[in-house]
């Protein structure tokens, strides 16, 4: 999308139907309420560049069928937003 179409409301590109992403990424309701109870690590998600925050979501999205080991994913990367590491540790 062009820088503009984000800055300007109402701007053509946007009412061509280009979304504004909301910097909130696309968080699953689990996700949303561990970053809820901890707005220190919410705040410093949503200030992290597309790049991190995808890769964070793509990291814990990739147990959707392991609730027990998407639940520590998701504990760990409230624990490293808190802590304000942009990256994972591979």
């Amino acid at each position: 999308m062009p820088p503009l179409a984000r800055l300007v409301p109402g701007s053509a590109a946007q009412s061509a139907g280009f979304r504004i992403p909301s910097g909130r990424g696309h968080r699953t309701a689990d996700f949303a309420a561990a970053l809820e109870a901890e707005p220190e690590a919410a705040a410093f998600f949503d200030g992290l560049a597309q790049f991190y925050r995808k890769g964070y979501l793509s990291w814990i999205n990739a147990t959707k069928k392991s609730p027990d080991e998407r639940t520590r994913r998701i504990a760990q990367t409230v624990k490293l937003l808190k802590n304000e590491v942009k990256q994972r540790p591979k």
